[in-house]
């Protein structure tokens, strides 16, 4: 009889420890950032270029000026979703670099040729090295990084007109002024 009693009690307990945990994180303010590398430097590499394979690019050389950071796929629906944003916001100027996250470089190369190029260099992590030093945890994540190399700013999936417009341009806009965000 006990036993039954407590068979009981133990699902019911569950169950209010899942509804106290929901209720705190209502109200969380879901663009505040809690990423690890948050305002610290961008994790080093040495990967080929996409387009240039026998040249190694290293993040000293995206040093110098804001951009955003932007891991993606052709296998990642969510990448073609948001590839007509890419090219619309890189068609006003804003420098973003690629990260081809573990993908075949000849499908890569079709894909950018189709559909346009939005980046200015595209590095090809194809093993996930680099992706994991950053903590990706799919694709697309994108990354907002300052003119020192310094990660600003983070966020998983998809940019849309209203992600653009209300959370990355004002930050990007912030760095190009070079006051952190």
């Amino acid at each position: 009889m006990q036993w039954l009693k407590l068979s009981y009690l133990v699902p019911f307990l569950l169950f209010v420890a899942l509804i106290v945990f929901l209720i705190s994180q209502n109200g969380r303010d879901p663009d505040v950032d809690t990423f690890s590398l948050l305002n610290k430097p961008l994790p080093g590499f040495s990967l080929p270029d996409l387009e240039h394979p026998e040249h190694v690019v290293n993040q000293k050389l995206w040093i110098g000026h804001p951009y955003l950071l932007n891991v993606w796929a052709t296998w990642c629906n969510s990448c073609a979703e948001e590839h007509s944003m890419l090219m619309k916001i890189s068609g006003t100027g804003v420098l973003m670099y690629g990260v081809l996250y573990k993908d075949q470089r000849a499908a890569a190369e079709d894909y950018l040729a189709s559909k346009g190029n939005p980046f200015r260099q595209v590095i090809d992590d194809e093993v996930g090295g680099f992706g994991i030093d950053l903590g990706v945890t799919g694709a697309p994540e994108t990354f907002l990084v300052d003119a020192q190399g310094i990660i600003r700013y983070h966020m998983d999936g998809p940019i849309d007109d209203r992600v653009w417009n209300t959370v990355l341009k004002p930050r990007y806009q912030t760095l190009l002024k070079g006051v952190k965000p």
